[in-house]
């Protein structure tokens, strides 16, 4: 069964607070959001994240600092999501200096859908080993520049979900969220290179597809 993509969404970025939304009309099974966040202190959040006040479980997550600065970008999905139209809530455990959040739906994944993943606090490029063909991959990225937002550029195949420039009261700071369906298996690079950084962070997650299976009975004659 084929992996699809539904409808997608993004929010405006909006800064210092707690909670942010997106909304969904969500015409598939499940939900993903992309949460990318900066805050100015080093202390670290913690974020959960619902869909139709039903929770999303955490599917990857990366955080790491600069100088004064804390970053924390993940994604969560939902299977068997309520469909129509849907309010998707992420909350950090304490007021984060910006944020931005993306919503996508989909079908076709497998029961238990995670596959690879990858995490980087050096770089917001992420590599994804698949080992089943028409997966989907989903990444995103945070990035801080030295003084003009920088631009995104992201890795091949890929389609934008998520790219604000630069994050709601931080002019420095852009985020971006992305998913790429591949057919065969193999190494991937997703997420996207900055074109001006001094601090980036990425994570990425492949989510299989649902494969029907043949069953052959076994007949035994006595």
């Amino acid at each position: 069964m084929a992996i699809t993509v539904g409808n997608t969404n993004t929010a405006a970025s909006t800064s210092n607070t707690t909670a942010y939304s997106c909304d969904l009309n969500n015409n598939k099974d499940m939900v993903i959001a992309f949460a990318i966040g900066m805050a100015t202190t080093d202390t670290d959040r913690t974020s959960t994240a619902t869909y139709n006040s039903v929770n999303m479980p955490e599917l990857i997550t990366v955080t790491g600092t600069t100088t004064s600065r804390r970053y924390r970008v993940s994604i969560f999905g939902l299977a068997g999501a309520a469909t129509g139209l849907n309010t998707c809530t992420v909350t950090y455990s304490t007021g984060i200096g910006s944020s931005v959040i993306g919503t996508m739906c989909l079908a076709g994944q497998a029961v238990s859908f995670a596959g690879d993943t990858d995490t980087n606090t050096a770089g917001c490029v992420t590599s994804i080993i698949t080992t089943q063909a028409n997966s989907i991959i989903l990444s995103a990225a945070c990035v801080r520049s030295n003084t003009t937002p920088p631009t995104l550029t992201p890795e091949a195949g890929q389609t934008e979900v998520v790219n604000t420039t630069p994050l709601s009261g931080n002019t420095d700071v852009v985020g971006g969220g992305w998913y790429r369906i591949v057919t065969s298996t193999g190494t991937y690079s997703v997420g996207a290179t900055a074109s001006d950084t001094t601090g980036d962070f990425g994570c990425a997650v492949e989510l299989k597809e649902l494969v029907s299976g043949i069953f052959v009975p076994r007949i035994m004659i006595f």
